[in-house]
């Protein structure tokens, strides 16, 4: 939003999508999850590594997250300087 109010426009890049996808997996699994234990579906034993492997989707996500914002920041940087250059 900052870039944009600066007349500044960026591109969504591949680790921004890919920190969306995913989220959304996470999500997804996680609603899954919730789904089994719900209905009684699967073994306390097998929801419990389910969970598990879910905060660490959420985990990654979270790290790409950081990974992302950086390269956006890096790239408005890039972009303010080339704006001050002309």
């Amino acid at each position: 939003m900052l870039a944009r109010g600066n007349g500044i426009t960026i591109g969504a890049k591949k680790g921004g999508k890919t920190k969306t996808v995913c989220y959304i997996l996470a999500e997804g699994f996680t609603l899954l999850i919730e789904l089994l234990i719900a209905f009684s579906l699967a073994e306390k034993s097998v929801t419990d590594m389910m969970i598990i492997i879910n905060k660490g989707i959420y985990w990654i996500a979270a790290l790409l997250s950081v990974g992302s914002f950086i390269d956006y920041l890096v790239s408005y940087r890039k972009s303010i300087r080339g704006t001050f250059k002309n």
